[in-house]
């Protein structure tokens, strides 16, 4: 799952001044890309709760193990310790890692594999670079111990597409109805519309592949994971029927939000 960058890839080098003016940072991350980068270095993405996701080159990491030792794996959560630009840029220095939880559960399998580095794409398409957000960085650490456990992928899946995106600001309206403002109160179904955010009673449109419908259920569970309330959601009796039709609700209202899908999608 590595990339090799170009031969030739160089960091620019920094004047003495610079360099002893350089702030360094110590922060729980979550190592989410890692590739070759010139001869001996690493360039490792990592996403922290205090500065989102950041770059950072990890020098001789290929050829000493020393100062990074088995923390730099991808969805690893480390101690990073780096050194910031000197000049505000985007590409950090990485001075040493320690592993605080290597999750080696998600790789009992490649499906469960998948959906971790799906998980990760959603998180770099809402937090913006260097930008803090540490509800979601808590709630990827959640969904990863979640896949770690004996719970079906897809209840995960749909907990964390919900509840990321109602983090990111894109939360999914349930309570009424987004064309006449009635209030819903549990009874009959509803279908979901992207492009008014929300649920609309039958009175006023229609289930369809591009607007697919939920059963009280369906919208009371949802409300859950919008809610990150894993728990009240594990208690319902939910058939695998619902269970599709939030994932459908979702995936819609991601593709409108978001404007793209993930790539790793397609290998779910």
């Amino acid at each position: 799952m590595c990339l090799r960058a170009s031969k030739g890839a160089r960091v620019k080098e920094v004047s003495v001044e610079e360099r002893q003016s350089v702030k360094t940072s110590i922060s729980p991350a979550i190592i989410t890309r890692v590739r070759d980068f010139g001869e001996a270095d690493l360039l490792v993405t990592f996403f922290t709760p205090e500065r989102g996701c950041l770059k950072g080159v990890a020098r001789a990491a290929r050829r000493s193990r020393r100062r990074f030792p088995n923390c730099l794996d991808l969805f690893c959560l480390s101690r990073v310790e780096y050194a910031e630009h000197p000049r505000g840029g985007e590409l950090h220095t990485m001075i040493s890692c320690r592993l605080l939880d290597g999750f080696e559960g998600l790789r009992r399998d490649w499906g469960i594999l998948t959906l971790a580095g799906y998980m990760v794409e959603v998180v770099e398409m809402l937090s913006p670079p260097q930008t803090a957000d540490p509800s979601l960085f808590s709630l990827l650490l959640r969904t990863f111990k979640l896949l770690e456990g004996e719970i079906q992928p897809l209840n995960v899946q749909i907990f964390f597409e919900a509840a990321a995106m109602a983090l990111g600001g894109y939360g999914i309206e349930l309570g009424r109805c987004c064309s006449c403002g009635r209030t819903y109160e549990g009874r009959g179904r509803a279908a979901f519309h992207p492009e008014k955010g929300g649920i609309v009673c039958l009175r006023c449109g229609s289930e369809s592949a591009l607007n697919p419908g939920l059963d009280p259920l369906g919208v009371q569970a949802l409300g859950h994971l919008q809610a990150l309330e894993w728990d009240l959601f594990e208690r319902m009796t939910l058939t695998r029927e619902i269970v599709q039709a939030i994932e459908r609700v979702n995936r819609r209202h991601m593709d409108y939000r978001l404007g793209r899908r993930p790539k790793s999608l397609a290998w779910l």
